[in-house]
């Protein structure tokens, strides 16, 4: 987590370890969570997800481990998850 939190420029943590208010192990958490429950409730199908930047850019990190470039507003990624 910590190659991506400095690929995104994110290197200053508070006091308390958390990067802008939140850990990014709390963030990947979440994306699996909303998966597994998109999963669940498509049956394997094809999900349409709306989502901003971030999240996206996890959606990346936790189909491959690779890291993506800038998101642009308006953009279509498609996921094998």
């Amino acid at each position: 987590m910590k190659i991506y939190a400095i690929r995104h420029g994110q290197t200053e943590f508070n006091i308390n370890g958390l990067l802008n208010g939140e850990k990014l192990e709390d963030v990947m958490s979440r994306v699996k969570t909303i998966l597994e429950i998109i999963k669940k409730d498509n049956g394997d199908g094809e999900a349409l997800i709306v989502t901003h930047g971030g999240v996206i850019r996890m959606l990346r990190f936790i189909e491959s481990g690779q890291l993506m470039d800038d998101v642009s507003n308006a953009s279509l990624h498609m996921f094998k998850l």
